[in-house]
């Protein structure tokens, strides 16, 4: 996960990152960072999350 993040950040300074998780991994991507932005919903019989990276304060 930490190579993904830091190809994202050296690829796309602008761009944000977002997934979509199967729901028991939310608490996993909530360590990396991430966020949910929508509801628990059934892909292929199975409960995803969308999540979105955090974006650090600017400075």
């Amino acid at each position: 996960m930490d190579a993904a993040l830091s190809y994202c950040a050296a690829t796309n300074d602008d761009a944000r990152v977002e997934l979509q998780a199967q729901a028991y991994l939310q608490d996993f991507y909530g360590q990396c960072g991430f966020f949910a932005i929508s509801e628990i919903y059934p892909e292929d019989g199975i409960p995803h999350v969308d999540m979105r990276l955090r974006q650090p304060p600017e400075s």
